[in-house]
């Protein structure tokens, strides 16, 4: 399933930003019921911003993430780029 939305900007993002939020959060309720409960992961480029981690990556991909920030960014510099905090 792929759901478009277009506004242009005198539009007023932040009201389309609760719409977005709203209907994706909706087909991911909708999706959780279908699957008896169990939530699946969630392709990136389709997670809202404030979709959790795990959801995205799984807890085993996060905890290894996790790892490899540790190891590679010690001092959490790639946290300033934004996106999603592991």
């Amino acid at each position: 399933m792929l759901i478009s939305y277009v506004w242009n900007e005198d539009a007023g993002s932040e009201a389309h930003q609760e719409t977005l939020h709203e209907s994706g959060q909706k087909l991911w309720d909708m999706q959780t019921a279908i699957n008896n409960g169990t939530r699946l992961q969630v392709y990136p480029n389709y997670a809202m911003s404030d979709h959790p981690v795990a959801d995205v990556y799984g807890a085993e991909g996060v905890t290894k993430l996790k790892r490899v920030a540790n190891r590679v960014d010690p001092h959490n510099v790639m946290s300033l780029a934004g996106g999603w905090k592991v």
